[in-house]
């Protein structure tokens, strides 16, 4: 009887020394990754999630099921990787760089990436310097193309003015019909303009 006790004491001891490195084993548990910033459209019907994830960390803790919030109920639709150059020192500025400027990122993606990887603090001014410097190429833009419109209004009056010449036109009829200067219109016949 006791030779059976001591037996089952050691299955036992051995039994409790191997389960939790066997359960453990077993399970392959996946940490829960959390977003690190969050934009939602004007009309609140698209939620953007950012997640700053390193190389070591598992993108597999996303969650990708629907949910529900606000009385609205989402659904993943698009996963997107952007890989940023590795943090190194001595690409750092040039890192920075490229997260402000990329057209890929959202103002709130750029400020948690100042943030959390440059430790910038993120005040509100900054948060306004951030909007204003993205929308410094939408300004950029915008210029060029009413420069580009001015330019091609001008260009097509100059060319009515010629072809109105050519037709037998004086300078002072085509002054009345185009509303400009006499000397504005001899100067373009003369193709100084």
């Amino acid at each position: 009887m006791r030779r059976a006790m001591m037996l089952c004491a050691a299955v036992l001891c051995l039994t409790m020394t191997l389960a939790p490195t066997a359960l453990a084993a077993g399970t392959n548990e996946v940490e829960i990754c959390y977003p690190t910033a969050i934009t939602q459209s004007e009309d609140g019907t698209e939620l953007r999630k950012l997640y700053d994830l390193g190389p070591e960390d598992d993108p597999t803790g996303i969650p990708r099921s629907d949910f529900e919030q606000d009385g609205f109920h989402y659904t993943l639709t698009d996963l997107l990787r952007q890989e940023l150059p590795e943090h190194d020192e001595t690409y750092e500025l040039h890192r920075l760089l490229g997260a402000l400027l990329s057209q890929e990122l959202t103002v709130d993606e750029k400020l948690s990436i100042i943030g959390n990887e440059y430790d910038i603090p993120i005040g509100e001014n900054m948060r306004k310097d951030v909007s204003a410097m993205c929308n410094l190429g939408e300004g950029i833009e915008e210029k060029g193309i009413a420069i580009g419109r001015e330019t091609g209004r001008i260009e097509g009056e100059a060319g009515l003015i010629i072809k109105m010449h050519k037709n037998g036109l004086s300078a002072e009829q085509i002054a009345s019909a185009t509303d400009k200067e006499i000397a504005e219109v001899k100067a373009i016949i003369a193709g100084r303009i």
